[in-house]
C-alpha cells in the first residue's frame, strides 16, 4: 500500500457491530463483528473486525490518519446486550426518566465518551487526538451519499434516513452536495415509528432489532 495514503478506520460499537478501513475515501475493507465471534448481530466494540480490516489493507494502526466512531453517544455493550432489562418500561418509569436534570444526561454522556476513546486509544495504541465522533444520522447519510453512482457527482442530491433512533433522531432529510450535506429537518426519536415496532416485537416474544421483520415483511403473508 502507498505510505502517502490517508487512512481512517471508521467503527461502530453498537448493534451489529464492525469496522471498515477506508484509503483516501476508498473503501478497503469492511466487516461485521459477528461474522468473527459467530455471534448474531453482536454489539460493543468490535476489535477482531478492526484488527481484520487492518491486516486486510496491509497497515498497521500507527499509520491510521483518523478513527471515526459512528454515533456521538452510544450505550455499553452490556446494556444493549441485556434489552428485556430496560424495553419493558411504563409511562410512570418514562416520565420519572424525563425528571432527571439535564446535568445526568451531560455526565453519562461524557462518561461514555471517554471510555470509548480509551478502549480504542488502547487497543490501537494511538492518541486519543486521532479519535472522532460522527453523528449518528450523518453518519447514515455519509454512506449513501458518498458511495452513490457516478450519475450524483455534481449535482445537488436529496437525503433522507429513518431508524430506530440514534443521537437523539430516528429520520432526517438533507441536501447533499460535494464536499457539503446540509440538514434542513429531523425528527425526534419520541416519535420514532421503528421503536414503535421493536416495542411490538418484543412484547410479541421475539428479538428487539433482529425479528421486526417478520411483523412488517412478512406479516401480510400470515394465514
Amino acid at each position: 500500500m502507498t505510505t502517502d495514503c490517508r487512512y481512517v478506520l471508521g467503527i461502530h460499537d453498537g448493534h451489529n457491530s464492525g469496522a471498515t478501513l477506508v484509503c483516501d475515501g476508498t473503501v478497503l475493507a469492511s466487516i461485521s463483528e459477528e461474522r468473527l465471534v459467530r455471534k448474531k448481530n453482536a454489539v460493543g466494540y468490535p476489535k477482531l473486525s478492526i484488527e481484520a480490516v487492518l491486516k486486510i489493507g496491509g497497515i498497521d494502526s500507527s499509520e491510521l490518519s483518523e478513527v471515526a466512531f459512528a454515533s456521538l453517544f452510544m450505550h455499553s455493550a452490556g446494556h444493549l446486550d441485556n434489552v428485556a432489562s430496560w424495553y419493558d418500561v411504563g409511562l410512570s418509569d418514562q416520565k420519572a426518566d424525563e425528571r432527571k436534570a439535564p446535568e445526568y444526561g451531560r455526565i453519562v454522556f461524557e462518561q461514555r465518551k471517554r471510555e470509548r476513546i480509551e478502549t480504542a486509544s488502547e487497543h490501537l495504541g494511538i492518541t486519543p487526538e486521532k479519535i472522532h465522533f460522527i453523528e449518528h444520522h450523518l453518519a447514515h447519510l455519509a454512506a449513501a451519499y458518498y458511495t452513490a453512482p457516478a450519475w450524483a457527482e455534481g449535482r445537488s442530491v436529496l437525503g433522507l434516513t429513518c431508524d430506530g433512533a440514534g443521537d437523539g433522531l430516528c429520520a432526517t432529510v438533507s441536501t447533499c452536495k460535494p464536499g457539503a450535506i446540509e440538514r434542513l429537518s429531523e425528527t425526534s426519536r419520541h416519535a420514532s415509528l421503528g421503536k414503535i415496532y421493536s416495542r411490538i416485537t418484543f412484547l410479541m416474544g421475539m428479538t428487539p432489532w433482529e425479528h421486526e421483520y417478520k411483523l412488517m415483511g412478512l406479516a401480510p403473508y400470515a394465514s
